[in-house]
């Protein structure tokens, strides 16, 4: 009887375990880009993803010719072509920079979510090891 009670409690700590070990390796973007929807405001998709619109990456802001470069993996809405277009200007951009991905939000002129796009991250020359990553958020 005891023995099984232990197995229970060693098998539900292994799979406790697993469970946060796959949500903490969730990346952000792509657990943040599910949740948002067309038609949502602005204030309602700030509030999705818990931070204002900027670098929230490890590097900071870089000048152009350094930054990182990222490929479209994910998109709804208008299409992102559509949105690149210079001549195309009915939509302002909010945008949000972590590590692995980027995300872009398209709003109309009543601040409503129009298309929403996912970016990997796909060369990054300021990538910070897991290790610098950890040291940093620890503060030391």
């Amino acid at each position: 009887m005891r023995t099984r009670k232990r197995l229970m409690l060693l098998t539900l700590s292994l799979v406790a375990c697993a469970v946060g070990l796959t949500l903490i390796a969730m990346p952000t973007g792509i657990v943040i880009y599910g949740r948002i929807k067309l038609g949502m405001t602005a204030s309602e998709v700030e509030a999705v993803i818990g931070e204002a619109p900027g670098f929230h990456d490890s590097g900071g802001p870089m000048p152009t010719s350094m930054s990182p470069t990222g490929s479209c993996v994910r998109e709804s809405g208008i299409p992102l072509s559509k949105v690149l277009d210079e001549k195309y200007l009915e939509v302002k951009l909010a945008t949000w920079y972590w590590d692995d991905y980027w995300l872009w939000v398209a709003y109309d002129a009543s601040d409503r979510v129009v298309g929403c796009y996912l970016f990997k991250v796909t060369s990054n020359p300021w990538r910070r090891s897991f290790g610098e990553r950890v040291r940093l958020w620890v503060g030391l």
